[in-house]
């Protein structure tokens, strides 16, 4: 299935992505790891990227979206 992610950190901006996924909690998963190892200035360095995890707001939504909707996410 289609999933698209919005991601907001405090520090780092927001954006969103478009990726496939069994489910929404998969999608929601495997985008925290991705976004926080793409913001992080050190990708190898785990507590960097763990902290960017624990500030990162995520939501999914079924499908490809160009914007995020005002309704309720899919639960992840």
């Amino acid at each position: 299935m289609q999933f698209t992610v919005f991601w907001s950190h405090p520090y780092h901006g927001s954006g969103s992505s478009v990726m496939d996924a069994a489910t929404a909690e998969i999608a929601a998963n495997e985008a925290a790891e991705s976004i926080s190892e793409n913001l992080a200035d050190d990708p190898e360095d785990s507590l960097e990227v763990s902290t960017i995890v624990d500030d990162l707001t995520i939501e999914v939504w079924e499908g490809a979206l160009q914007a995020r909707p005002e309704a309720e996410p899919e639960p992840s």
